[in-house]
C-alpha cells in the first residue's frame, strides 16, 4: 500500500490489474483521451512498475470497504511549457464518479508528495474545459498558476500547491 485515506487505499498496479485498466483506459470518458492497443498498455505498466522503483509513478486506486479498483492517481514528472514538474493526476471510473473519490485520491497524492518526496510544490496540469477535475484541484487547495496551449491547440491550466500551504 502506498498511502491511505478513510475509504481508499492506493498501491502499486500489477499485471492481474490489465483487463481492468484497459476497461478504464479505453472506456468511453477515458483518462488519456486516446485508446490504448494491449501491447500499449502493457508497456505503460511496465514504465509505471519502473517508475515504483523510484518512488512514484500511477498507482491503483482502491475502495477500502471491498478492495474494489475504482480508478488511479498517483506522481508524475511532467514538462509543462519549458519546466519540468511533480505533477498529480487522478481519475476514477464513470460508474464511481460523483462519491468525493477523485478528491480523496488527489489529496493523497500530494500528501504523498510532500511527506514521503518532501516536494516543496506540486502542480496538476488539466484541460481547460475539464471542470470535474478543475474542481478537484480547487478542492484540496490549488491555486491556477499559469495557462497554455498544447502543440494541437488545447488549452490547459496549470495548478499548483506548496507544502506550506498543504491540506
Amino acid at each position: 500500500m502506498i498511502w491511505e485515506t478513510p475509504r481508499l487505499y492506493l498501491r502499486e498496479l500489477t499485471e492481474a490489474d490489465l483487463p481492468q485498466l484497459l476497461e478504464m483506459m479505453n472506456g468511453q470518458r477515458n483518462f488519456y483521451e486516446r485508446q490504448f492497443s494491449q501491447s500499449e498498455l502493457q508497456n505503460w505498466l511496465t514504465r509505471q512498475q519502473q517508475r515504483y522503483r523510484q518512488n512514484f509513478g500511477i498507482w491503483g486506486v482502491c475502495r477500502k470497504d471491498d478492495d474494489t479498483l475504482i480508478g488511479q492517481a498517483g506522481l508524475t514528472f511532467q514538462r509543462f511549457g519549458r519546466r519540468m514538474l511533480w505533477e498529480i493526476g487522478y481519475g476514477i471510473t464513470p460508474s464511481q464518479r460523483k462519491n468525493g473519490y477523485a478528491k480523496e485520491a488527489a489529496a493523497a497524492c500530494v500528501q504523498f508528495a510532500f511527506s514521503v518526496r518532501k516536494e516543496p510544490v506540486v502542480y496538476a496540469a488539466i484541460a481547460s474545459d475539464n471542470y470535474p477535475s478543475l474542481s478537484v484541484a480547487k478542492a484540496i487547495g490549488m491555486a491556477q498558476e499559469a495557462e497554455t496551449l498544447d502543440r494541437m491547440g488545447k488549452s490547459y491550466l496549470l495548478f499548483s500547491i506548496h507544502r506550506s500551504k498543504s491540506i
